[in-house]
């Protein structure tokens, strides 16, 4: 699979929201719902990130397994800077 910046912009963007920490359930559904970006493309992408170091994610409290199982994703320093980046990049692109 081929990195695709659209879904990677998406997921940055997503996991600005909900005070800067949304569940992993909510980032997924903003993803898909903006970049078109299924699962399997999701999680690469996830993935990706995670490694590069520009997510992470932080457990929710509490013992209900579908916390467990839906950590919050936060966008770390050179996240922000990541996401700062693209969009620059696609502000470059439209017509003035």
């Amino acid at each position: 699979m081929r990195r695709n910046m659209n879904t990677v912009r998406a997921i940055l963007d997503a996991a600005t929201t909900d005070n800067g920490a949304p569940t992993l359930a909510s980032l997924r559904k903003h993803v898909a719902d903006t970049s078109g970006a299924g699962t399997v493309e999701q999680q690469y992408h996830l993935d990706l990130l995670e490694h590069a170091g520009f997510i992470r994610y932080l457990p929710q409290d509490g013992t209900a397994s579908w916390k467990k199982d839906n950590p919050f994703v936060v966008l770390t320093w050179q996240g922000c800077d990541l996401l700062e980046s693209i969009e620059k990049e696609h502000a470059k692109r439209l017509p003035a």
